[in-house]
C-alpha cells in the first residue's frame, strides 16, 4: 500500500511564530463528531451517499486516486469534497462576498471569525505556513484554517488516504 497525504497545495510548513499567544484547545471528548466532520460530512463517509446528497456521483477511477467535487451556494460559499474509496477531505470557503457562515466546525469556528476567536477556541496552531494555520494530526485528521487580514476565509478538514 502506498500512503498519501491529501493536500490541496503541497507546502513546507514552518514553525509557529512565537508571537502567537498560547491558548488551550477544547478537550477532544467535548468535540462533536470527534473532530472528524465539517458541514455534516465526515472523514470516512461513503462517497456514494455524500455525492448523491450533492446531486453528483463518483468519477471513474476514484478508487485508485483522489478526486474532488465542488458545489457553490448563495452568498459565495463553496463546499469541496475530496474522495477516494470514501471521503478524505472536506473544505468550505468564500469565493466572493466574505461574511460569517452558518456552517460551524466541531470546534465552534465559522468562516468570517477572527483569528483571535480561532486562537481562543483552538489554541496555538501546530504550524503556520503563510496564511494557513494547521491543527492536527489527531487520528490522522488535520484542520487547516486560512487566515487573511485577521479573518478565517477557508476551513479544510483532511485525512491520510490509503491508495492501493
Amino acid at each position: 500500500m502506498i500512503v498519501a497525504l491529501f493536500a490541496a497545495i503541497v507546502i513546507a510548513a514552518q514553525s509557529v511564530p512565537s508571537s502567537l499567544p498560547s491558548a488551550s484547545p477544547a478537550p477532544r471528548a467535548s468535540v462533536p463528531c470527534g473532530g472528524r466532520c465539517l458541514a455534516g460530512i465526515a472523514i470516512g463517509d461513503d462517497k456514494y451517499r455524500v455525492l448523491s446528497a450533492l446531486d453528483s456521483r463518483p468519477l471513474p477511477g476514484s478508487d485508485e486516486r483522489i478526486m474532488g467535487d465542488f458545489n457553490g451556494y448563495p452568498g459565495g460559499l463553496m463546499l469541496a469534497v475530496y474522495y477516494q474509496k470514501s471521503i478524505v477531505a472536506v473544505s468550505i470557503t468564500y469565493v466572493q462576498q466574505p461574511g460569517r457562515s452558518r456552517i460551524v466546525d466541531p470546534y465552534g469556528i465559522r468562516l468570517g471569525d477572527t483569528s483571535e476567536h480561532l486562537m481562543a477556541l483552538r489554541g496555538k496552531p501546530d504550524t503556520v505556513d503563510g496564511k494557513v494555520w494547521r491543527y492536527g494530526a489527531v487520528d490522522n485528521i488535520h484542520w487547516d484554517y486560512t487566515v487573511e487580514n485577521g479573518v478565517v476565509t477557508t476551513i479544510l478538514l483532511s485525512s491520510v488516504a490509503k491508495l492501493l
